[in-house]
């Protein structure tokens, strides 16, 4: 499994041994020797090599996958990676502060938990074709009806 790497963490104009690179990358110094024979060139052949930030830079933005956009209703399941939808439709909204929420579903072929962090003000746009469950997960949350109001509040709006 290959893990996507900021190219921003060299400067274009340094150069780097292979153990510098490895400290900057928090990868191990193997990784990096790795990364030269399958393609990261140094600046000559000299023992230690040198490597040029640009062309660490140029070789890291070429070998990151490129990220996957997500569709109205998708969840990435990161252990099938790819993007899935949630089993039956159903997805479970987790508050998460004022503005930020969490869809919570179950991937449809490995049965694992799926989240997918939105702003409450986005919510209709990323919910697609899935519907909110209570959390029986049977009742959908447009047919539940609020609490009746509790008589001691009849009495103070009556005053």
């Amino acid at each position: 499994m290959t893990r996507r790497h900021d190219p921003k963490r060299v400067r274009l104009h340094d150069c780097y041994t292979a153990s510098e690179l490895a400290q900057r990358f928090r990868v191990h110094l193997r990784t990096v020797r790795k990364w030269a024979a399958e393609g990261l060139q140094p600046i000559d052949r000299r023992v230690p090599h040198l490597f040029q930030g640009s062309a660490v830079a140029a070789f890291i933005r070429a070998r990151n996958k490129p990220r996957v956009r997500l569709g109205p209703g998708e969840f990435y399941c990161t252990p099938c990676r790819a993007a899935r939808l949630p089993e039956r439709g159903h997805v479970w909204l987790e508050p998460r502060s004022v503005t930020m929420a969490d869809f919570r579903g179950r991937c449809a072929i490995c049965q694992r938990q799926l989240y997918r962090r939105v702003r409450l003000d986005q919510i209709s746009e990323k919910i697609g074709p899935n519907t909110l469950t209570n959390e029986d997960g049977k009742t959908p949350v447009g047919s539940v009806r609020p609490p009746l109001c509790a008589p001691s509040n009849v009495e103070l709006a009556a005053s």
